[in-house]
């Protein structure tokens, strides 16, 4: 057994941030920060169509931290925000 694995047998040898970081936009054409908040906003538009929540849980539900980071993000991905989404739908 050579190199790392011959050294430190029962190392547990962990991918850094940054190459995960590529091959995820290798594969799947986004940054995971990009593709996180969009599954986030899906989640979010489906919440806000059923209309029984309020935006705060709405927001936390979709796993959004922060109020203003929710609809910069939004908007920027819908073109319109929460409320005129709702409106809309």
């Amino acid at each position: 057994m050579g190199g790392f694995a011959g050294i430190f047998p029962n190392a547990v040898v962990q991918p850094s941030y940054t190459y995960l970081s590529r091959q995820f936009k290798q594969e799947t054409g986004q940054r995971f920060v990009e593709y996180l908040n969009q599954q986030r906003v899906n989640k979010a538009k489906s919440l806000l169509i059923r209309r029984d929540m309020t935006m705060k849980e709405i927001i936390e539900q979709s796993g959004f931290r922060s109020y203003t980071y929710f609809f910069k993000i939004f908007k920027e991905s819908e073109g319109l925000t929460p409320s005129e989404f709702m409106a809309k739908n």
